[in-house]
């Protein structure tokens, strides 16, 4: 797998543009989406099928509770993927910091996105109806809630990361691509 950065590759002459590298890249950024879902998807069917304790109730259906959270992840993901992954990519392509590692880390800032902009939302009402107290925190269910999220956050965001990975850039010439530039 290479996980060299752009900028460390040493080739002596630019190469021309690869369509084949910016079809996988556009492949990568469409499954990407659906990677999402499908982890949150597993993850909350195993969850809810273990009996294990994580959401308020125990639905009566686990298949079907697990569904509707994998839909709905699917849902929001087209909204991080294409205004958060793909302008970090592209960021990141263009820094020479393209690297296996730091698209997971994107992976980890991007699953974890939903949740603070949801705390930011919580925070800015409380704040414009004038009930900001030190007691907010009960509207995401405290700390419990809050160890909740981030580790769904990451525990989908990092596997969905390694989904466009290993689709859109493990083994390319990602510095061929006319889409990063």
């Amino acid at each position: 797998m290479d996980t060299e950065p752009l900028a460390a590759r040493s080739d002596p002459a630019p190469r021309p543009i690869s369509r084949l590298a910016d079809a996988r890249l556009l492949l990568a950024f469409a499954v990407t989406p659906f990677a999402a879902g499908g982890v949150m998807f597993v993850l909350s069917f195993a969850i809810f099928s273990s009996g294990v304790s994580v959401f308020a109730g125990s639905p009566a259906d686990p298949f079907d509770a697990a569904m509707s959270l994998g839909v709905g992840v699917t849902i929001l993901s087209v909204c991080v993927t294409v205004l958060g992954a793909l302008p970090g990519v592209i960021w990141m392509a263009r820094r020479a910091m393209l690297s296996f590692r730091n698209v997971l880390l994107l992976g980890v800032a991007l699953g974890n996105l939903p949740f603070v902009l949801i705390v930011a939302g919580i925070i800015v009402t409380e704040f414009a109806k004038g009930t900001l107290s030190l007691n907010v925190p009960r509207l995401w269910e405290g700390t419990f809630g809050t160890v909740r999220a981030v580790a769904l956050g990451v525990l989908v965001g990092v596997p969905t990361a390694a989904v466009f990975w290993l689709i859109g850039l493990a083994r390319s010439s990602t510095d061929r691509s006319a889409f990063l530039r």
